[in-house]
């Protein structure tokens, strides 16, 4: 099972867009350094952290044999997501987004996934390719598993690899 500090980062990928949209804002404001620059780059390391953490996180946890009983779809988040990648371009009476503020309301949410279980569709993935899915196993435990298949039956899952306590990753 990967750390806590790995599930945030895996977490921290579905916000890149949003860090994209600031820089591009940034951009148009003509700050395109530091402020433009730092928001590209942060987003594209988000990204590059997450693919490193699935890439080491299929060679180096445990394989366990995953038979779920029940299997839903749980990529329909991402329709909440696009709207709020909108908000950074949300310029009513003067009111912009500051820098402090937006990073001030990333660590309240980094905290609360730190210190919680929750975990939530990453729509940065779902471009990546990945699909995500709630399955039930014995004992009526739910999971978050992340696929590249598109899964209509539970017999396609055999083997994964636990990344958090309630989320795994298929490795075909």
């Amino acid at each position: 099972m990967l750390s806590k500090f790995a599930k945030l980062a895996l977490v921290a990928t579905s916000f890149a867009p949003v860090l994209l949209t600031l820089g591009w804002i940034r951009l148009l404001d003509g700050k395109i350094w530091p402020d433009a620059v730092a928001y590209g780059a942060s987003a594209l390391l988000t990204v590059g952290l997450c693919l490193l953490l699935i890439r080491a996180a299929k060679t180096r946890l445990e394989v366990i044999p995953f038979h779920p009983k029940s299997i839903s779809t749980a990529d329909a988040e991402i329709v909440g997501f696009v709207l709020a990648y909108l908000l950074p371009f949300i310029d009513a009476a003067g009111v912009s987004i500051r820098p402090g503020v937006f990073w001030f309301v990333m660590g309240l949410l980094a905290l609360a996934v730190w210190s919680t279980n929750s975990y939530h569709v990453n729509p940065v993935l779902g471009l990546l390719g990945y699909h995500f899915y709630q399955v039930t196993v014995e004992g009526d435990i739910t999971f978050v598993l992340v696929t590249r298949k598109n899964l209509r039956e539970t017999s396609k899952i055999t083997d994964v690899v636990q990344l958090t306590e309630y989320m795994v990753l298929e490795l075909r």
